[in-house]
């Protein structure tokens, strides 16, 4: 039997900055969940407000009988305007992740003799679009994703990411820093978190998308080194439910205020 959840999320402004950087968003982080202990809650909903737009993203999500999701269904409605998308998702035998695969788009995924995700490929009809490649420490903590794009001809290296964490057992990137090509610093962000699960381990795919990490993000100082120097800082603050998971977060940004409120089924 498949158990399906569905998220609605208003506001998908987040896709758009995903783009805007050089491979910020990357499925790579959508592997695993981040939190093997986390099952006994499961996300079924989240409803977002943004004060910057109205649109509104719903989520359906379809598990095969091992929980593994196996395709997700995202509707986006803006005014009298509906959107909708569908991606499936397939797994090898031992259940790790090796495709998603959309209308014309698809990537796949690429592990070392350690079960660790080195290699993923995001194609667009057929043809490849980018690739990001991970590197470990000794720990197990990714360190580093290297980024090739095809933006300005064949596929080439444009930059890359650097992690570090607080010691060798956390789990929670503390600082990442941007490089490009030439490797010179763009930007570096540092964070803070709290200790309890984030609301997407619950749903067996890890959202976690611009940094590892198992915790909920408290705040972020984003530090602008290429072209004009700048400091921005993020702050959210939350509310949980008994099981240590958010039941809303207030996230504030760029003088940009949102707020989620998130909706589990606990066993």
């Amino acid at each position: 039997m498949r158990e399906r959840t569905k998220i609605t999320r208003r506001g998908a402004t987040y896709v758009i900055a995903c783009l805007l950087f050089v491979n910020a968003c990357t499925k790579e982080d959508a592997v695993n969940p981040p939190n093997e202990k986390a099952g006994k809650c499961f996300l079924v909903k989240s409803t977002s407000i943004y004060s910057s737009t109205t649109a509104t993203t719903e989520e359906d999500y379809t598990r095969n009988g091992v929980g593994k999701v196996t395709e997700i269904t995202k509707t986006t409605r803006n005014g009298t305007t509906t959107n909708s998308t569908i991606q499936s998702y397939q797994y090898d035998t031992s259940g790790k992740l090796t495709k998603v695969e959309g209308t014309n788009n698809y990537s796949t995924y690429t592990y070392n003799n350690s079960g660790q995700l080195t290699i993923v490929n995001y194609y667009l009809n057929n043809v490849i679009l980018s690739s990001t490649q991970l590197q470990y420490n000794s720990s197990g903590q990714i360190i580093k994703k290297l980024y090739f794009n095809t933006f300005t001809g064949p596929l080439s290296y444009t930059g890359y990411r650097l992690y570090t964490y607080p010691d060798a057992n956390s789990k929670n990137a503390n600082k990442e820093t941007l490089y490009n090509a030439n490797n010179e610093i763009q930007f570096y962000v540092e964070y803070e978190y709290d200790t309890h699960f984030i609301p997407m381990a619950t749903i067996g795919i890890d959202q976690s998308i611009t940094v590892p990490s198992v915790n909920n993000i408290t705040k972020s100082t984003y530090t602008q080194i290429a072209g004009a120097s700048s400091v921005n800082i993020s702050t959210s603050t939350y509310v949980y439910n008994d099981k240590r998971y958010p039941t809303q977060v207030s996230k504030t940004a760029y003088g940009v205020t949102e707020t989620i409120a998130y909706e589990y089924s606990c066993q």
